[in-house]
């Protein structure tokens, strides 16, 4: 068992840092991250200086050894839209993340074993093809995409929920029919 563990662990580790090495030059594939923090009316000193300050006139190997070589000792830089240490905004947040998440896998599982039991007792029936399609969808449909256009509906056309913000059960019920 503890050769398993082992064996895991050390595959868990590779397939982060191919994660991580994909994601980071994904990234680099869209183009000059200069574009996207500055105003198009920006002057090309104000861009040379933007790209010094965060490494992005250096090679793109040596940016990635540098990103590596930070993440390995949990610096993970500079958050440009808040201009404070990113992984203080993620540990900011991350309260509420883990309450919106805990919310979201207690609602999902009872309803996932309502629908299921009723399926399963009634195979081919209405009820179990209504509930397989609607499982399909949710599947299919991007999470993001319908979380909007069940904010769009039910907070900003009927008011029926907060849009935004925390606080009481209230808050949390707009998220979790996102399902």
């Amino acid at each position: 068992m503890g050769r398993y563990i082992a064996r895991r662990t050390i595959q868990s580790f590779f397939v982060i840092a191919f994660v991580v090495i994909l994601v980071f030059m994904l990234a680099r594939l869209t183009g000059d991250p200069t574009d996207l923090y500055l105003p198009e009316f920006a002057t090309e000193a104000t861009r040379q200086s933007f790209r010094e300050a965060h490494g992005l006139d250096k090679p793109v190997l040596i940016q990635l050894s540098n990103y590596l070589a930070d993440a390995a000792r949990f610096d993970f830089g500079v958050s440009l839209w808040h201009h404070r240490p990113a992984m203080t905004v993620v540990l900011e947040r991350l309260p509420m993340t883990l309450k919106l998440a805990t919310a979201t896998i207690i609602v999902a599982m009872t309803l996932a074993f309502i629908l299921g039991s009723i399926s399963a007792l009634r195979p081919l029936s209405t009820v179990d093809r209504a509930t397989t399609f609607i499982s399909l969808i949710g599947v299919t449909v991007a999470d993001f995409w319908l979380a909007l256009i069940l904010i769009m509906v039910f907070a900003v056309r009927l008011d029926w929920f907060p849009p935004s913000v925390t606080g009481a059960l209230a808050y949390l019920v707009l998220p979790l029919i996102t399902l």
